[in-house]
């Protein structure tokens, strides 16, 4: 097995994603097919046991990377003819290049994390055909002033999974204008409301870990006063998704509590 080597606290968090999308993909019900995943639970050397008793992220893991990997198709498919890239930020190890069949797809993809992180990426999932590799912070500009000359015409989809709950706010504005200066596309990436930043250690998963929620947001429409490039464009709420899933009490009642409700949302934002 790989012997894991990762010391920051959030790039930890990127083990939280792989248990539950395996154990999803062995359901016959399962909303999110990853045999990828799956492999990974018996390729590295990791305690994932840590992470089996927490049923709300189990099932938010899992709807929300279908949900991203849907809004990856739909960017594809609706931009045909365009020079398209895409770029999974924090990207860790995860394996949506290859749910969507990235090799197959006209774009070209790039994977960045720090660099211990794509480190092991590399070793455990060594980049195919059409797949880049990028070791950088993602509040560096340097990657993005290389790529945006690497591809002066570019339609860029930037994925954001997971990642933006952990810094504060004026990085994470910086970062989102960084991004606008640069860029046209659109922005992918999962918010959570004020209530629930403020819980780390009431998470289901999170206050077992180190890591700690730093970010939170009620009205999202908000990020578009961060640079005039930056347009909102839709929101969808986690615990709204594939209610059967979810199970008839938190669906019809839990989930309905305004703060709950809203207390993970995917979000799209247009660069223009």
């Amino acid at each position: 097995m790989e012997k894991v080597r990762i010391t920051d606290s959030i790039s930890e968090t990127l083990f939280i994603n792989i248990p539950m999308k395996a154990g999803e993909h062995a359901r016959l019900d399962g909303i999110l097919k990853d045999p990828f995943s799956a492999q990974l639970v018996k390729t590295l050397d990791y305690d994932f046991s840590r992470f089996a008793s927490a049923p709300l992220s189990r099932i938010g893991v899992v709807v929300r990377a279908r949900y991203f990997d849907e809004e990856s198709m739909a960017f594809l498919n609706a931009n045909k003819g365009k020079n398209l890239i895409v770029v999974h930020v924090g990207a860790g190890l995860d394996t949506r290049f290859l749910r969507i069949d990235g090799a197959r797809q006209p774009a070209v993809f790039y994977e960045l994390d720090l660099p211990d992180v794509i480190d092991l990426r590399e070793k455990v999932l060594p980049p195919l055909e059409n797949e880049h590799l990028i070791r950088a912070s993602m509040f560096e500009t340097a990657w993005m002033d290389d790529l945006s000359a690497r591809h002066p015409d570019g339609h860029f989809l930037f994925v954001i999974e997971g990642i933006c709950m952990y810094f504060p706010e004026a990085k994470l504005r910086q970062f989102f204008r960084d991004l606008a200066q640069r860029f046209s596309g659109e922005i992918l990436c999962d918010l959570l409301n004020v209530w629930m930043s403020k819980n780390s250690k009431k998470h289901d998963v999170l206050k077992k870990m180190e890591a700690e929620f730093a970010f939170g947001i009620d009205d999202e429409k908000r990020i578009e006063q961060w640079h005039p490039r930056l347009h909102y464009v839709k929101t969808a709420l986690i615990m709204k998704q594939h209610p059967a899933r979810w199970g008839f009490f938190i669906s019809h009642f839990f989930a309905n509590l305004p703060f709950i409700k809203k207390s993970s949302k995917m979000v799209t934002y247009r660069l223009e």
